[in-house]
């Protein structure tokens, strides 16, 4: 696939929390035109963290972060929400919104004047929630939804921006078998029309199998990047999780595919 760099750009940004040691440090990353990054690694190796600064939530405390090549802390939140996406592990809601409510407020950075729907925005939000396979239960509340079923409303809120920049914070972790795979196929999709996906997942063979580039990290920095073939090294897996782990092959596409090694050490 064919990338267009420079969507997003995160350079060498660092970021320490108050009373704590832990650091990140010097980390960078594209977001490139449609492509899948995906940011892997064990807890507390600073995913949430780097993405969170990607998205405009926290300052780093060094480097840049650059949205279409400007400087994004001088952009307006809204302006930023026009391009970019962000989709955090959980979501909460003070109000029991229902699923359409819940989506249609994705349109909120497009809408001028009193803020009311158009029949374009009402379309965007209707193809979100068809695309999510959450359209079924449009008026339901969102106290009547399993902890998926939430999650797909809020991944529709954002797709319902319209963004070009997709940023994804263990999106899939609430879903099943069914919905992840439908899920990162939707991601795909997103991807051929050149939108731009940062997904940040616990999932190595996921991350292998839908992903472009994958990005790895450990203890606040960087310890690879790169394709999957590159990333997803039986050493370099072993000694950044400090366990046992087996590298093999997918026997229909080829990719790598990561499993645990058995009882005793042995990979």
């Amino acid at each position: 696939m064919n990338a267009t760099p420079g969507l997003l750009s995160v350079q060498g940004v660092g970021y320490r929390y108050e009373a704590s040691e832990w650091e990140l440090a010097g980390l960078s990353f594209e977001a490139r035109a449609g492509e899948i990054l995906a940011i892997i690694g064990p807890n507390g190796s600073g995913k949430s963290t780097l993405l969170r600064i990607a998205a405009g939530i926290l300052p780093p405390r060094q480097g840049k972060v650059r949205l279409e090549g400007r400087d994004m802390e001088s952009l307006p939140r809204r302006e930023v929400a026009r391009t970019l996406g962000y989709l955090p592990q959980q979501v909460q809601s003070a109000f029991d919104y229902s699923v359409e409510e819940a989506v249609s407020m994705g349109r909120f950075p497009h809408l001028a004047g009193l803020g009311f729907l158009r029949p374009e925005d009402a379309r965007i939000v209707e193809s979100a929630m068809r695309r999510t396979e959450t359209l079924e239960y449009r008026a339901r509340s969102l106290s009547r939804l399993s902890g998926g079923e939430r999650q797909r409303v809020f991944l529709a809120s954002v797709l319902a921006q319209e963004p070009r920049v997709l940023l994804l914070d263990e999106p899939t972790s609430a879903l099943d078998i069914h919905h992840q795979a439908r899920f990162f196929r939707l991601l795909r999709e997103l991807g051929g029309t050149g939108i731009a996906v940062a997904v940040v997942t616990h999932d190595l063979n996921i991350a292998s199998l839908y992903c472009d580039r994958l990005l790895l990290l450990s203890r606040g920095g960087a310890v690879r990047e790169g394709n999957a073939e590159e990333v997803l090294r039986q050493e370099t897996l072993a000694e950044v999780y400090g366990e046992s782990v087996h590298v093999d092959r997918d026997s229909r596409t080829g990719r790598p595919i990561v499993l645990p090694g058995l009882p005793g050490g042995t990979p």
